[in-house]
């Protein structure tokens, strides 16, 4: 059917008497082409609205299942715009699919060439989804897809150990399929990893992590180095692991077992791996229960998220709520409640053993001389040593002009990074994401300049290499 023809003109006139609001968006103003692609959306609109000067068009939303019974369409209208495949909704029988847009409407008679001149009234339309080229329906979902999907973005974990995980970023992508694995003979291959748990030996208890909730294993060096699990929500755990067997799946205890990208099993043993960098799975995230769990940081500086038995906290006879409590130091082995109200509450933990209940799922007995820091407000997140500053110049850097981007030339006897960075170190991430150093301004400029200047951070997290190892610090403003 040509919406373009005369006899359908008319009929279109009833089918765009939609509510026309004021709007705001996020969007820009850009070219649309009409369902045909013979001409620009803003020329068919014109030719709709014969007394109205309309230019399309900043997309503002996008529904899938608006509601057939709130067209106010003619019938034969309607009959068009229900049977045309584009606009079909989730639901073909009661629902089809509306673009919402923003149009620029300008005052009668405005020369086209002096229109940036003139301030137009904006408005929200509403656009059955046939109304625009197949190319423009393409970027409507890809816009909502990306939109759905920017919350989950902006918190998994994107780089761990310095390397960016395998993860879909894009309607048209496919789901990364595999897992990278490092064997000690410096070779690299990428496969999807059959163990589904990770035994942890520490020295303050013994669990098993399940495999969706890890981001990445970095096993020890083989001289006496601990083990280290990195959690999907970047908790961090050191000791010795083991690997369970899983006859189920053909699993054989301490032996790491994946299926290559042939299809084929491969075992090995856990003695000739190095490291294992997880893709990132659109699920694991979930059940994690960030927003009721608190920061636990031991003093060997292992940290995760945990939920605290009842909510309170138990200081000898007395029960204190974690909601009221900001933080939690441990001086001189004593517990100090530093309260958000500003007051502080010393005393012993009631119980020896500590349960605790990890959001990656494990649960055990923590003995509380292992504490170093709680922090029950969920802002806060440290990873590895916490280091304060006052000012920039404290923890500015030098990089080198040649050679891998990110690497230190130099640290100042003044730096606040003084005796943990050294030159030769590279910098691998920035708050879980690759920094870029090649621009003008490089990545760590604004973090500083987020932190110190604009003051809407309060912290980052710097991930560093040595020697193929990588180590992580948090930057505090001591403000």
């Amino acid at each position: 059917m040509n919406l373009a023809t005369a006899p359908m003109r008319k009929l279109l006139l009833l089918i765009l008497t939609l509510p026309l609001q004021m709007a705001c968006a996020q969007e820009e103003f850009r070219e649309w082409m009409s369902h045909d692609g013979k001409q620009g959306l803003s020329a068919l609109l014109k030719s709709l609205y014969p007394t109205q000067d309309i230019e399309a068009g900043r997309l503002v939303d996008y529904d899938s299942a608006f509601s057939m019974e709130e067209l106010n369409f003619a019938d034969s209208a309607k009959e068009w715009v229900v049977k045309h495949p584009a606009n079909n909704g989730e639901d073909n029988e009661t629902s089809l699919r509306v673009i919402k847009m923003e149009v620029r409407i300008y005052p009668p008679g405005t020369d086209p060439k002096k229109r940036d001149k003139v301030e137009p009234e904006l408005r929200e339309l509403d656009l059955p989804m046939a109304f625009v080229s197949q190319a423009d329906q393409e970027y409507v979902l890809d816009w909502d897809w990306l939109r759905q999907w920017q919350p989950f973005f902006d918190q998994c974990l994107q780089v761990v150990l310095g390397e960016k995980r395998g993860l879909r970023k894009t309607r048209s992508e496919p789901e990364p399929r595999f897992d990278i694995i490092y064997l000690r003979n410096g070779s690299k291959m990428r496969g999807v990893v059959q163990n589904t748990a990770f035994a942890l030996h520490a020295g303050y208890g013994r669990f098993a992590v399940p495999r969706d909730k890890l981001a990445a294993v970095q096993f020890g060096d083989g001289k006496g180095g601990d083990d280290l699990l990195v959690g999907v929500n970047n908790n961090r755990f050191s000791g010795i692991l083991d690997l369970p067997a899983d006859p189920g799946l053909g699993v054989a205890a301490n032996q790491l077992t994946i299926t290559n990208e042939a299809g084929q099993a491969e075992t090995f043993r856990k003695e000739k791996v190095s490291r294992i960098v997880f893709r990132v799975r659109s699920d694991e995230l979930d059940s994690l229960g960030v927003g009721d769990s608190v920061l636990v940081r031991l003093k060997n500086g292992d940290a995760f998220d945990a939920r605290v038995s009842g909510g309170e906290f138990k200081i000898g006879t007395r029960s204190i709520p974690v909601g009221e409590v900001s933080r939690v130091e441990i001086l001189e082995g004593r517990a100090n409640l530093l309260m958000k109200s500003g007051g502080r509450d010393v005393g012993d933990f009631s119980e020896e053993d500590i349960p605790m209940e990890l959001s990656l799922g494990p649960t055990f007995n923590l003995y509380r001389a292992h504490l170093g820091q709680i922090y029950c407000e969920p802002g806060f997140r440290p990873v590895g040593k916490i280091l304060p500053a006052k000012e920039p110049r404290a923890i500015s850097v030098n990089f080198e002009r040649d050679g891998p981007p990110g690497v230190l030339r130099t640290i100042s006897r003044t730096s606040a990074y003084y005796g943990i960075l050294k030159a030769g170190d590279r910098i691998v991430s920035i708050d879980g994401r690759i920094p870029d150093f090649e621009s003008k301004d490089t990545t760590y400029e604004l973090v500083l300049d987020a932190l110190f200047v604009e003051k809407t951070a309060s912290h980052f997290v710097l991930t560093a290499e040595r020697e193929g190892r990588t180590f992580t610090v948090t930057v505090v403003n001591m403000e």
